[in-house]
């Protein structure tokens, strides 16, 4: 009786629950999350259209409304299944992700029944130790700090809405250094995992040997903004750039600061801060997503910093 119904009898509701399908794509489009009260008003619209369609019992046998009503139950069961995990969770992820994805520090609380990927899970973030938040997969053990990511959209910590997409592991090994910066919550790019490969992984006397014979090395001067991110370290963000950020230790220096950073393009882990105050001509010069090579300007306190370091060493050799 419901196949029948759905083949002649009103195509509206077919039309309705194909809305149903693709709305959350509307929520998309708009940048916000799902609103409980939508959600409320689309179920109870629902509910009126199987009425009204059902015509009561002048149309159709108990036996025929059990039949319906299972039909559409079902029915509408496949709409949600499909538009939301399927369309939205599956297909269409990534491109949300590329466009709203954020990336938290959490600590992992328990792990749950396993699946392809692996097993999912509960964390808890760094920043609310109260929230408890369902992982889909994950790989870490209990009591682990993890890094995870999903599209965010609008509104989402605003009471009555909540998201659409599943939580997924972005990070299971994470450095002290990245959970600083992911501790509020950060944009998804490849500057979380260059803050893996380039901070933090150089021993100071590398980093002295590097500035005492920097004119050995293939330079470059690039334009950043500090941000101040958790209580441990200042993170220089090169705001053209897909993928440079460094870390450095903390020192009192305040947000948006722009300031000059100097690094090896071949081994990009080896760089320091060559100029706190530049001026804004200097700082436009370098603005790029590579940088540029060192002016006169820089080259001369390049050659005073090399002199000076090897000078001190040399001293510090005598002594010994």
């Amino acid at each position: 009786m419901f196949v029948e119904f759905l083949r002649g009898k009103d195509k509206k509701i077919i039309l309705f629950f194909l809305f149903f399908i693709f709305h959350y794509r509307l929520y998309y489009l708009i940048g916000i999350s799902c609103y409980f009260l939508v959600e409320f008003i689309l179920v109870v619209i629902s509910l009126v259209l199987i009425k009204y369609h059902m015509k009561i019992t002048d149309v159709f046998s108990k036996k025929d409304l059990i039949s319906y009503a299972f039909g559409i139950m079902m029915f509408g069961s496949g709409c949600y299944v499909l538009g939301y995990f399927i369309i939205e969770n599956k297909l269409l992820y990534k491109s949300a992700e590329e466009k709203y994805g954020f990336v938290y520090s959490s600590k992992l609380i328990s792990l749950s029944h396993s699946n392809k990927i692996g097993y999912t899970c509960y964390v808890r973030l760094q920043k609310d130790t109260l929230k408890k938040i369902h992982i889909t997969s994950c790989s870490a053990k209990p009591n682990e700090n993890i890094l995870f990511s999903y599209p965010k959209l609008a509104y989402e910590d605003k009471k009555g809405f909540f998201s659409i997409y599943h939580k997924r592991l972005f990070e299971n090994n994470p450095t002290d250094i990245q959970l600083e910066y992911c501790k509020e919550g950060a944009r998804l790019s490849e500057k979380i995992n260059s803050l893996k490969k380039y901070s933090g992984v150089v021993l100071e006397n590398d980093l002295l040997d590097y500035m005492a014979h920097i004119n050995q090395h293939d330079n470059r001067i690039i334009s950043a903004v500090v941000e101040r991110r958790g209580e441990k370290y200042l993170f220089a963000n090169v705001l053209q750039s897909d993928d440079k950020l460094w870390a450095f230790k903390y020192r009192d220096v305040e947000e948006g600061k722009k300031v000059l950073i100097i690094y090896d393009i071949s081994s990009p882990h080896l760089f320091f801060v060559i100029d706190w105050n530049p001026s804004d001509e200097d700082y436009e010069y370098y603005n790029t997503k590579e940088g540029k090579n060192p002016t006169f300007k820089y080259l001369l306190k390049l050659e005073h910093l090399s002199k000076s370091l090897q000078a001190k060493n040399d001293e510090e050799r005598v002594e010994d």
